[in-house]
């Protein structure tokens, strides 16, 4: 008569979300582990933030989690698929008009030259948050918080200005100078200055030299300076002080 075994085989239970790892060879890891020491006979949880989906030899390391996202628990049940990887809870920031948020930082921080920011509400991340660069020749004051404080930078030459409310330079007028420079559109005029009292200058003066005395010779002007030599000049001596001149049509 032949013989019949039975097996019975008793069930486990598993806790709840659990299930029974992967069946891997034994120079295998299992999901959700590694090995630290290379070795099959050490495979152990993946660290925090990495997830191991496959069976691998021991001597790969975890896949860590994308950016933003991180892992919850410490057995191979929470490290085995990238689904363990789940957005972290970040904390929102209020900045106010004129302020971002920079990178990995929960801090507002003033608008910089020549950006924008319009405020708002933010998380940390590792990128600038509400703040946007002007274009392209334009520029804009600290604590800008729109698109409409970007303005047009102005280049004038030497000897030119900047009227108010204007984008056009203008010829310095007389008895002041304008050294020149690149100016934005305001209520006020830019890149000039009047000579100091009782001193006087030519039509595109561009330096406070100038600025000097003068004196008329019929219908024409010579403006007289000691401090800048003219190419040509006509040079006057009062006293002991030599005067370098130029002349002008009254």
């Amino acid at each position: 008569m032949k013989k019949i075994f039975v097996a019975i085989v008793a069930c486990m239970i598993c806790n709840v979300g659990w299930g029974l790892p992967v069946v891997c060879r034994g120079d295998k890891c299992i999901p959700g582990e590694w090995s630290p020491t290379y070795s099959a006979n050490d495979c152990q949880v993946c660290p925090a933030n990495t997830y191991q989906d496959g069976c691998i030899n021991p001597s790969k390391e975890c896949t860590p989690c994308p950016a933003g996202t991180v892992t919850i628990g410490d057995t191979w049940a929470d490290h085995d698929s990238i689904d363990d990887c789940i957005p972290m809870e970040t904390e929102e920031i209020s900045c106010n008009p004129g302020y971002y948020l920079p990178a990995n930082s929960q801090q507002c921080t003033q608008c910089p030259r020549n950006h924008y920011c319009p405020g708002g509400t933010f998380t940390e991340t590792t990128s600038d948050s509400g703040i946007t660069q002007c274009p392209d020749n334009t520029t804009s004051q600290p604590g800008s918080d729109s698109a409409d404080d970007c303005v047009l930078n102005i280049p004038c030459n030497p000897g030119y200005y900047l009227p108010a409310n204007s984008q056009q330079c203008t010829q310095c007028p007389r008895n002041h100078y304008c050294p020149g420079g690149t100016f934005t559109e305001t209520t006020s005029d830019s890149g000039i200055t009047q000579c100091p009292d009782n001193m006087y200058s030519p039509l595109g003066s561009d330096s406070a030299d100038d600025c000097g005395r003068v004196l008329h010779i019929g219908e024409y002007i010579l403006y007289l300076r000691t401090a800048k030599l003219t190419v040509p000049s006509l040079n006057v001596q009062i006293g002991n002080t030599i005067y370098y001149g130029d002349m002008f049509p009254a």
